[in-house]
């Protein structure tokens, strides 16, 4: 009785572990640098196809900065 106690108790940590590993799934910082680093380029790429926009008046900055800094705004209109 007290041997099947045992047993069940540690088969029942052993699940629990294996559980535990799979289910948590993290992504590592390099992995995850990468992701973002396309997901601008992306954006800025969209940016840069959107020749419906243009700057008027622009002194201080030229149409590229202006582009590059609006780039989440300017994907927001095209999409």
């Amino acid at each position: 009785m007290r041997c099947r106690v045992l047993f069940c108790l540690g088969s029942m940590v052993l699940i629990a572990k294996v559980v535990a590993q799979s289910a948590v799934d993290v992504a590592r910082p390099e992995e995850r640098q990468k992701a973002q680093q396309a997901i601008v380029k992306q954006k800025e790429k969209r940016a840069q196809q959107a020749s419906i926009i243009e700057f008027r008046g622009q002194q201080a900055f030229d149409e590229k900065e202006l582009r590059s800094q609006l780039k989440e705004e300017i994907t927001m209109i095209d999409e």
